[in-house]
């Protein structure tokens, strides 16, 4: 990583060109979308009895530490940059709940499966219920990169950029319409839960 980017390394071991952003954003969301699928197959193989309810709660909590930590220290430049204040941040999300997070995702997602294999729901319901728990992850990316920004002090600006695709809500377009604004005005990230989409959004934030 470079100022802040990431370069890609090449056949022979040096570094390449600066990984773009677009690219790196377009990486997050193919994690989001083959993250969804593990959600919504744990959670059906619950409700048909393929394996036991908590067995699909421990893999979720397992799926879940691991797809935090990972969208974390994409944000922060890689593993080793990963510090307690950032580890910690995670696991108030996961385990305790939050501001922006009343309950521990680890407490809603056994809610959620308790609830799916007690009561009738349809495989697309299911699915959609659960692909949520994707989109909060992807937000972890963005609420540590947004923490790096506001303290790099050599930025003054922020924008949300709508992601212009069939998961965009009313409330997406109105907060990109708002052009870029001084940094620290936006009140959430994408996928946080706070815009109508909820967990399905997948814009991004830029910077200057």
């Amino acid at each position: 990583m470079a100022g802040g980017r990431y370069r890609r390394v090449l056949a022979d071991g040096r570094l390449g060109a600066l990984v773009s952003r677009d690219t790196l954003v377009a990486g997050l969301r193919e994690i989001a979308k083959r993250s969804e699928q593990a959600f919504g197959d744990l959670a059906l193989a619950a409700v048909r009895h393929e394996i036991t309810p908590q067995d699909a709660k421990l893999a979720g909590q397992y799926l879940l530490k691991d797809l935090y930590n990972a969208y974390a220290a994409l944000a922060r430049g890689g593993w080793s940059h990963m510090d307690a204040a950032a580890w910690g941040r995670t696991g108030r999300i996961l385990g305790l709940g939050t501001k922006d997070y009343p309950v521990g995702e680890y407490t809603s997602w056994r809610k959620l499966i308790d609830d799916i294999t007690t009561n009738p729901y349809t495989e697309a319901q299911i699915r959609a219920r659960a692909k949520l728990y994707a989109g909060k992850a992807y937000a972890r990316y963005w609420q540590e990169d947004r923490l790096l920004k506001l303290s790099a002090g050599d930025l003054i600006e922020e924008r949300w950029f709508d992601s212009h695709d069939e998961r965009e809500c009313g409330d997406c377009p109105a907060l990109a319409d708002l052009g870029w604004l001084p940094l620290g005005t936006l009140r959430t990230v994408p996928g946080a839960g706070a815009t109508e989409c909820l967990g399905n959004c997948r814009c991004m934030l830029g910077y200057r």
